[in-house]
């Protein structure tokens, strides 16, 4: 029983992953602060790939990769545009002071 559920996180992780990624984008494209939703989006899509790769074909705990590979999608891109927006912001900075 203790190894059915732990083969069965792989679809709620998938899950909440792609509604941080989504959250990620939508709020990381129109304020400074993107970066809990993409940490949240970037672990909870890497739980879930390693709980999916883990599971045994066929069964629930095996369905939901591609929300998984989703979420890290929209994760590591709000980080990378968070990355050059700061880095934009920062340098932006020390050409007026």
């Amino acid at each position: 029983m203790e190894e059915t559920r732990r083969r069965n996180w792989g679809k709620p992780f998938s899950i909440i992953g792609l509604i941080f990624g989504i959250i990620s984008l939508v709020f990381g494209l129109f304020s400074l602060i993107p970066v809990l939703g993409l940490a949240f989006a970037v672990i909870t899509g890497i739980l879930a790939v390693i709980a999916i790769t883990m599971a045994i074909p066929g069964t629930i705990g095996s369905i939901g990769k591609g929300k998984a590979i989703t979420a890290l999608v929209f994760g590591i891109t709000m980080l990378a545009w968070a990355i050059i927006r700061y880095s934009l912001i920062i340098y932006a900075l020390a050409q007026t002071a």
